[in-house]
């Protein structure tokens, strides 16, 4: 069963919010690398965590979005809703692979991993899980004496670019993840059209010349087809 027409998939949504976040994140990261400023650094590491977590997060999102929508337009909305919606993603894109693609897709194969790692991260972000820091706090000597050394800003500055190199690695992992995946569909199933519909590959013309443009960016650097710029006077 495959229907002609859907609403209700936010997946196409939810990749266009993953997509700004991780453009902003670049641009975030950039100015902190020519930022030689304390507080404006710590300030902008802040904000450049927030938006590694949102590409994450809807990363994840947009892709178990597409999985369910996908897999309710081949087996029907009732059948499957009933009985598969609840499933792990990782086993919602092995029953694809199996049931409708027929192939194999085990657990070592690269793409199955890196879905598996974005859907574990983004389950850490989403469940988070606090643990007890009690070894790692100091005794109120070890405070005082902290308090007549003088802060090494270079050493400071190095550890912090680390953890952004580190963030970037995630928000760029998790965005590759959706794109591999998505292109994969589309690749075993040629009338899915599942570049188009999730990741932007000929719309996103409605949204404003910014958005448009760091859409763009994040596209050219993932291999995705770039949207065309429609002028308002051709729009119609």
């Amino acid at each position: 069963m495959e229907s002609a027409v859907r609403i209700g998939c936010m997946a196409n949504r939810y990749a266009r919010i993953a997509m700004l976040h991780y453009a902003d994140a670049k641009m975030q990261a950039e100015t902190i690398y020519h930022t030689a400023d304390y507080d404006e650094m710590s300030i902008l590491e802040d904000k450049l965590e927030e938006h590694c977590i949102i590409v994450v997060v809807f990363s994840a999102m947009a892709l178990e979005s597409y999985f369910n929508d996908y897999l309710a337009d081949k087996m029907g909305d009732k059948f499957y809703y009933e009985n598969f919606d609840m499933i792990r993603p990782t086993a919602k894109m092995q029953f694809i692979a199996k049931f409708i693609f027929h192939v194999k897709l085990d657990k070592g194969q690269h793409l199955y991993h890196s879905v598996d790692k974005l859907f574990k991260l983004r389950n850490q972000y989403v469940h988070n899980k606090s643990k007890d820091a009690t070894k790692y706090g100091m005794t109120e000597e070890q405070l005082e004496k902290r308090k007549d050394v003088e802060p090494d800003f270079e050493a400071w500055s190095i550890h912090l670019k680390n953890n952004i190199k580190k963030e970037m690695e995630k928000a760029e992992e998790a965005v590759r993840a959706l794109c591999k995946t998505v292109k994969w569909i589309d690749q075993m199933d040629k009338n899915s059209y599942a570049m188009f519909w999730v990741l932007g590959a000929g719309g996103y013309a409605h949204y404003n010349e910014e958005e448009r443009r760091k859409i763009c960016q994040v596209q050219k650097e993932f291999g995705i087809p770039v949207i065309k710029e429609v002028s308002e006077k051709n729009a119609f």
